[in-house]
């Protein structure tokens, strides 16, 4: 049995969204809807939820303009992180990975706040 991680829940409940409509729903507007529904009494807390949702997204998108994870992150996830080639083909791309980086990094600095508030809150 594999745990899915709740990173994962956002992109799983968009992919159950999406499933049942016509056209590819707007990503901004589910992760906002998404953040009110978690906070339906709380707009400070649901806009917090919203901005990292917004920050994980971009997190992603610097991630997935890395040439050598074209192919996927989780293929390269089970390489040798330290082979001279995978190393070789990060090199060029520590800009992007320090931008990911520091975006997941704002994304704990808008959840943990709310994780600690609300630790019985499945969508943080």
């Amino acid at each position: 049995m594999q745990t899915l991680p709740q990173v994962a829940y956002p992109a799983m409940l968009y992919g159950v969204v999406s499933a049942w409509q016509a056209d590819q729903p707007n990503q901004a507007q589910f992760r906002q809807t998404l953040s009110q529904h978690a906070y339906p009494a709380d707009t400070a807390s649901a806009h917090r939820l919203q901005r990292a949702l917004d920050h994980l997204e971009t997190a992603q998108l610097l991630l997935s303009a890395v040439p050598a994870f074209r192919e996927g992150t989780l293929t390269t996830a089970y390489s040798n992180p330290f082979s001279q080639p995978l190393l070789s083909s990060l090199m060029p791309s520590l800009s992007l990975l320090r931008a990911s980086r520091l975006e997941a990094e704002t994304v704990l600095v808008d959840l943990l706040p709310l994780q600690k508030d609300q630790p019985n809150n499945s969508f943080i």
